[in-house]
This record gives C-alpha cells, structure tokens and sequence, in this order.
C-alpha cells in the first residue's frame, strides 16, 4: 500500500496529489502539544485488558503490550493502562485509559466486543467535555475490513464518531491507518484481501478531511497517520523474511496456535524470540510489534498539530 495523506487541516490551500493538506494563515502555527491524559478507542491494538483473555499479544513478556500505552510513553504519560469496564462519574485528570475491546467493530450495539461507536458512548458519559490536555488515540477499521463490510458506510460511521468527540471539545485526536490485512498471516493464507484495506484507507483519508475542512477548527484537531511511512514500512517488512529488527520472522507468527487470533503467553525464557517476531497470531502483532506500530503514530505528531 502506498503511502497515503498524514494530516488532515481546516482550509485547503493548495492540493498536490500525494503532499499533505496545510491550513491556511494562523492555523500553519505549531501546537507543541504533550498531553495529560491520553485514552485509547477502538480494537486489540488498543486493548489493555478489556476483553476476555486481553491482551491480543504475547502476555508475559513484561514490556508496554499495546499502541495506546506505548504512545503515551513516548510522550511521558505512563506506559501502564488502565482497562475502563463500568461507567465512572469522570476520568481522572492524569494517565493512560482504554475503552478498546480487541474484536470491535466500528458500529453496532450489543456485542460481546463494544463497537467503537458504544466506546464513544461511554467516553462522553464518563468525561463530558475534553480538555486541551486530552488525547484520543483510534485504531479502528482491522476488525471491519476482514469481515468484507462495505467501506463507504463503515467508515462514515467512523467519521461520525470523531464528529461526536470533536463537538465534545476534542482538540487531538490521532487515528492509526489499518495495516493492510493482505500482508498478514491471515490475510496471505485467505488469499481474497488484495486492496480492501487500500480502498478502505482512501475513503476514510476522503471523509476525514472533509470533516475536519468543514469543521470551522481554529487548529487540526486530527491526525491521520502516515507520515513516516507506517504502511509502507509494513508492507516491506513483511514482504521480506526476517527484516529490519525482525530478524525471527515477519510472516511466521509466535504462537503456536495462531489462528485462534487471540494472542498467547510467552514460553518461558524465550524473550528473545518475542523481541524479533513481527506477528504474535495471525492478524495481531507482538508487544514489539505494537510498540514499533506506536512510533510511527507518535511521530507523526512531532510537528504538532496546526
């Protein structure tokens, strides 16, 4: 998958095809942003231990698990999450939560998994109003495109969702491209996933930035990764085995039931094995996996938001 458009900003400029959109006059300057808080929605790259039998990694290799919590400790929030399962009066002002449920998908009601859009619906119950200190890191979209769920329609409720945190005062929200389920273990062995997640990439890409240019923002309130390459980085990396600091495997995932898709606990004294495997089953990553998918994501905000 090429590597798409990273940031999404009120006015439009000038458009060059494969540049980034800037905003116009004041809205070019940098908010140096470092958050306070920072709290994750969406599936099992966000997940801290919500859902039954969490994380959707290898367990027990006593590293940060997750892309929300890896994130926040670039940042200096803290690295430990803490799992949100009952609705609270409010969050407390400093540190690391997650509403993630690994197999969510972004709409829908009821499920043993809260879709991104009943996560939203507990985040606004609990804070109300975000503050300037807040940011809301979405991983979302895995889950929709390997059930073959239209893209239009799943990625406007998408789009809804960050409209609702926006209206709550949402000043930073980074959302985390899907990695193209085509190169995972899962998808190579389906066979039937070839530019779904680049066609789901493009419309969510469309539909974002024409939420945020039609948001009358004083700055971007949103990131869309990729500017330092994520997919693209992916998709060589797991095209080629071993690579990069993957020099176990980029294909061959570490458990040894991999398509039960929930992860596994690390064999005793086998750190290092886990340390250089990309893929933990096979469709979620390793704890390195997720942290070297969160460096991408904090990078894209080094510039800040504009």
């Amino acid at each position: 998958m090429k590597s798409m458009f990273s940031r999404l900003f009120k006015v439009v400029c000038t458009v060059a095809l494969g540049a980034a959109l800037f905003a116009c006059g004041s809205s070019k300057t940098v908010d140096p942003f470092t958050p306070n808080r920072v709290i994750g929605l969406g599936d099992a790259y966000n997940d801290v231990g919500l859902s039954p039998g969490a994380a959707f990694t290898v367990t027990g290799t006593s590293t940060v698990q997750t892309v929300v919590e890896q994130v926040a400790a670039l940042f200096g929030v803290g690295s430990a999450g803490t799992a949100i399962r009952t609705p609270r009066a409010s969050l407390p002002a400093t540190g690391v939560f997650s509403y993630a449920m690994g197999d969510s998908l972004i709409s829908g009601t009821g499920a043993a998994d809260a879709s991104l859009t009943e996560q939203v619906d507990r985040v606004l119950a609990d804070v109300g109003t975000f503050t300037d200190k807040d940011l809301i890191i979405i991983t979302a979209g895995t889950r929709d495109i390997k059930g073959n769920l239209d893209a239009v329609t799943t990625v406007a409720a998408l789009t809804g969702q960050v409209r609702r945190l926006l209206d709550a005062n949402a000043k930073h929200v980074l959302i985390m491209q899907p990695l193209d389920i085509a190169y995972t273990p899962f998808g190579r062995a389906a066979g039937t996933y070839a530019g779904k997640t680049v066609t789901f990439v493009n419309e969510e890409l469309t539909q974002l930035q024409a939420l945020v240019r039609g948001g009358g923002y004083a700055k971007n309130p949103v990131i869309f990764t990729n500017a330092t390459g994520l997919s693209s980085n992916f998709n060589t990396y797991t095209y080629t085995t071993p690579y990069g600091q993957f020099t176990t495997s980029t294909q061959v995932p570490y458990c040894s039931s991999p398509t039960t898709l929930t992860g596994c606990a690390m064999a005793s004294g086998d750190d290092t094995t886990v340390a250089t495997t990309l893929f933990a089953d096979n469709l979620n990553l390793t704890p390195v996996g997720n942290q070297w998918v969160a460096s991408f994501l904090y990078n894209a905000t080094a510039s800040g938001w504009r």
